[in-house]
C-alpha cells in the first residue's frame, strides 16, 4: 500500500521551470503536490496543464489515461461558483451561463445538468483538494486539450482567448518601444496576441543569456550576435525550423539567400535572419551647410576630407556652446575601431578584418592598407581633427556632440542621418543637413557601406509547442510581406513611431530612409541620398566577410591575438605607438604558431 507518494524530482524542476516561463500560478497549483491516493497500490504519472496564453499553470494527476486536476482552482478559472458539501462528499458547481456540475468523492459518477455521466476515474481528494476529470470538463466548457509530445504537459485552448505568443527584441537608442498600431493590427487582422519585450541595446546580450540559462526565454527572440554561442550550445536551446519555413515563401525566400546572419548547423535552419540591405551600416556622413558655409566642395578622397575638416576646425573653433568645432567623432565599442573602422575600409578594401578571397580567409589586418590607415588616423588626433575621447566615448555621448554642433561628420546610416537632421531642425538648427560622403577609396572605386554581419537573426526556443511555432513563423512572414510591400505607412492611423517600430522588428531591404520622412527633406539633400542609395546598391562586393568569425572566438580562444592588436592601434593613433612599432608587433604575430593556428581554425569555418 503506498499513500501521498509524491511526484520525483524530474517533474518538480520541469513544474518550477514552466512556472518561471508562464508566470503566475493558479491557486491551487502547487508544485510537489502529491498525485497519490490513500489505499492505492499504483502511482499516478505527473503532467502539467496550462491554458495558452494565460498565466495559468495546474499539477495534474494521470490514471490509466485519465488526467485529473485539483477542482477548485480549475472550475473556479472556467468562472464556477463552488460549494463543498461535507456530510455527502459533494462537489457543486454552478456558471452563470446556467451550466452545473455534480460530483462525488470516490463516486464513479458525475451529473451535468441533472443528467448522470459515467466516470473512468472517480473523484479523489489529496491534500485536501478534490480532483476531477480535465479532459470532460474542458471540452465542455469548449476548450481544445492537447498532450504534448513528451507526455509531461498537456495545452488547453481557451476559445475566449486569442492565440498569443511574446517576443523579446532590441531596441536601439532613440526608437520607440511599443507601438499601438502593430499590436492591434496583429489581433484584428491576424487574430494573435503578441506581447512585445524590449530591452534597450547596451545591455541586451548579456540579457539574453541570462534568459536562455534560466530556462525563461520569450516565444521568438532576436539574437543580435548569432555566432555567439558554438553550435552544441546554440542546438540546445533553438528550435530546427528546416522543415517548417517551407511553408512560408517569404522567410524560405530570405534564408536561401544566404544572409550573413544566417545561423545553420549540418545543414540545418536554426533561425530567420532579419531582413537588411547589404549595406545597411554606418557610413561616413558630414554636415553640407558646414560645407557650404566656407565654400568647401565635397570631399571625393582622404586627403581632401582631411583639408575640409582642418578648414572647417580652423576657422570655426567657437561654433559650439560646448566646445570647439572638430572634425571627427565616434564611438569604439568592443575589440575594434567602432564607428571609426571605415577609415580601415578605404585604405584596404576590405569590409572586415577577415575576409574571403577565393575560397581562403585572409586578414586585412596584415596589409599595408591598415598601416596607412592607422598614420591617417594619426595625423587627424595630433591636429584635434579627430575627437580626443573617442576611445572613451559611448555611443550616446558621441551622439551628443553631433547634436551640440561640435562636430560635422560621423559613421552612421542613412535613416540615422535623416533622423540627426531631422531632430537638429526641430530643435532649432534650421540649416543642419547631414549627408553621405562621396568617397573613393585608394584604388580609385566610389567607397560604399558593407554590412558585415547582418541585421541579427530571430530564434524560437525549444520549449514552444510545435502549433505555437507555427503561428510565430507565419506571423513573421506576414510582417516581413508587408514590409516589402510599403503597406505599413498606408493603414489608417498609422504614425510614425509604428513604422520605425514595425521597421525594427520585420526588418528592411531599403536603405532609404522611410518615405515620409523622406519626401519631408529639401530636393536637394533628398537628391544626393537617393542617388547615393542607388549607387551603393550597384556595388559589388570583392570580399566577402566571414559572418561566422565570432566561431572561432566564442570560447575564448586567440583573445591576445585580437585584444592586443586593437590596443595597439589605439596607441598608434593617439601617439603613444610608432608605426615602426606596429610594424614589428605585426611581423611577429604572423610568425607566431597561435596566429595560424587562428587562421586554420578560420578556415575551417568556410
Amino acid at each position: 500500500m503506498k499513500k501521498d507518494i509524491k511526484p520525483g524530482r524530474r517533474l518538480l524542476v520541469t513544474v518550477l521551470g514552466t512556472i518561471l516561463w508562464a508566470g503566475t500560478v493558479s491557486g491551487t497549483a502547487y508544485a510537489g503536490e502529491p498525485f497519490a491516493r490513500a489505499g492505492d497500490s499504483v502511482d499516478a504519472s505527473g503532467a502539467l496543464a496550462y491554458v495558452e496564453g494565460a498565466p495559468y499553470v495546474w499539477n495534474v494527476a494521470v490514471w490509466g489515461g485519465t488526467s485529473m486536476i485539483p477542482a477548485r482552482g480549475w472550475l473556479g478559472y472556467l468562472g464556477y461558483k463552488l460549494e463543498w458539501n461535507e456530510a455527502q462528499s459533494r462537489l457543486s458547481a454552478v456558471h452563470p451561463n446556467g451550466t452545473t456540475w455534480t460530483f462525488w468523492k470516490d463516486k464513479q459518477q458525475a451529473e451535468l445538468n441533472g443528467t448522470s455521466i459515467e466516470l473512468d476515474v472517480a473523484p479523489y481528494t489529496s491534500y485536501g483538494q478534490l480532483y476531477i476529470p480535465l479532459r470532460l470538463t474542458a471540452a465542455n466548457s469548449g476548450f481544445q486539450v492537447t498532450w504534448n509530445g513528451n507526455g509531461q504537459s498537456i495545452l488547453l485552448r481557451d476559445p475566449n482567448l486569442l492565440p498569443s505568443f511574446t517576443l523579446l527584441s532590441r531596441i536601439d537608442p532613440g526608437q520607440p518601444f511599443f507601438s499601438e498600431g502593430l499590436y492591434e493590427y496583429g489581433k484584428k487582422e491576424w487574430k494573435l496576441n503578441v506581447t512585445f519585450e524590449a530591452m534597450e541595446s547596451r545591455n541586451y546580450i548579456e540579457y539574453i543569456n541570462v534568459r536562455i540559462a534560466a530556462g525563461n526565454p520569450a516565444d521568438l527572440m532576436f539574437l543580435s550576435r548569432p555566432f555567439l554561442h558554438p553550435d552544441e550550445l546554440f542546438q540546445s536551446y533553438a528550435s530546427d525550423l528546416t522543415d517548417h519555413i517551407e511553408k512560408y515563401p517569404r522567410l524560405k525566400a530570405i534564408v536561401e539567400s544566404q544572409p550573413p546572419a544566417l545561423r545553420t548547423i549540418d545543414g540545418r535552419i536554426y533561425g530567420i535572419p532579419r531582413p537588411v540591405s547589404q549595406h545597411d551600416a554606418p557610413f561616413p556622413m558630414i554636415r553640407q551647410d558646414w560645407l557650404d558655409a566656407f565654400g568647401l566642395a565635397m570631399p571625393s578622397n582622404m586627403d581632401e576630407l582631411y583639408k575640409a575638416m582642418k578648414s572647417i576646425s580652423t576657422n570655426w573653433p567657437g561654433g559650439s556652446a560646448k566646445g570647439p568645432v572638430i572634425g571627427v567623432t565616434g564611438a569604439m565599442p568592443g575589440n575594434s575601431l567602432g564607428s571609426l573602422s571605415w577609415v580601415e575600409q578605404i585604405y584596404t578594401g576590405a569590409p572586415a578584418r577577415f575576409v574571403v578571397v577565393d575560397g581562403k580567409v585572409e586578414d586585412s589586418l596584415i596589409s599595408t592598407g591598415e598601416r596607412e590607415a592607422l598614420k591617417w588616423l594619426a595625423a587627424a588626433y595630433k591636429d584635434g581633427l579627430l575627437d580626443p575621447q573617442f576611445a572613451v566615448k559611448s555611443q550616446e555621448e558621441a551622439a551628443d556632440m553631433l547634436t551640440s554642433g561640435q562636430a560635422g561628420m560621423a559613421a552612421m546610416t542613412l535613416t540615422e542621418a535623416a533622423n540627426l537632421t531631422q531632430q537638429m531642425r526641430k530643435d532649432g538648427d534650421q540649416k543642419a543637413s547631414w549627408v553621405p560622403l562621396g568617397l573613393k577609396a585608394a584604388g580609385g572605386e566610389r567607397l560604399v557601406p558593407w554590412n558585415i554581419s547582418g541585421s541579427g537573426m530571430y530564434m524560437i526556443p525549444r520549449t514552444v509547442a510545435g502549433d505555437k511555432l507555427e503561428q510565430i513563423l507565419g506571423w513573421l512572414d506576414k510582417g516581413i510581406g508587408l514590409t516589402d510591400e510599403g503597406a505599413w505607412e498606408k493603414l489608417k492611423g498609422w504614425t510614425p513611431q509604428d513604422q520605425a517600430f514595425a521597421l525594427n522588428v520585420f526588418g528592411q531591404t531599403d536603405i532609404l530612409p522611410p518615405r515620409q520622412q523622406l519626401e519631408s527633406m529639401d530636393s536637394s539633400v533628398r537628391g544626393q541620398y537617393k542617388e547615393t542609395a542607388m549607387a551603393w546598391e550597384q556595388a559589388e562586393l570583392k570580399s566577402k566577410p566571414l559572418a561566422k568569425s565570432e566561431l572561432a572566438f566564442n570560447q575564448g580562444e586567440f583573445s591576445e591575438l585580437i585584444s592586443g592588436a586593437e590596443m595597439l592601434k589605439l596607441e598608434v593613433i593617439q601617439g603613444k605607438a610608432t608605426l615602426s612599432e606596429w610594424d614589428a608587433y605585426i611581423e611577429k604575430m604572423k610568425s607566431s604558431q597561435a596566429y595560424k593556428q587562428m587562421l586554420d581554425k578560420l578556415n575551417s569555418l568556410i
